[in-house]
């Protein structure tokens, strides 16, 4: 529960960040371009990195985790299956 609403808030974050209407960071429109990037770009090609990329590693913490926890369910269904034939086959010899 706590990776889902983490998602969300990370899409949600992402998401302003690349649609904002102008520069975030005033200081940033001041410093010399690397890349060529205008501010804008960087600033869209930042928000669209934590988007989806961030977004992805939410994705397959969420896997893994619902993976462990339905392994884990069908080691307690066997056990209760192995339980229950145990008890069955010891009440049929009485």
């Amino acid at each position: 529960m706590y990776l889902g609403v983490s998602l969300f808030q990370n899409v949600a974050l992402g998401a302003a960040i690349t649609f904002q209407g102008g520069v975030l960071y005033p200081y940033y429109a001041t410093r010399p371009r690397v890349w060529g990037l205008s501010v804008m770009d960087d600033q869209q090609a930042g928000g669209l990195v934590m988007w989806v990329v961030g977004d992805m590693f939410f994705v397959v913490a969420i896997a893994v985790t619902l993976l462990v926890w339905l392994n884990k369910e069908e080691q307690k269904s066997k056990e209760e299956d192995r339980r229950l034939v145990a008890e069955y086959a010891a009440s049929s010899r009485t």
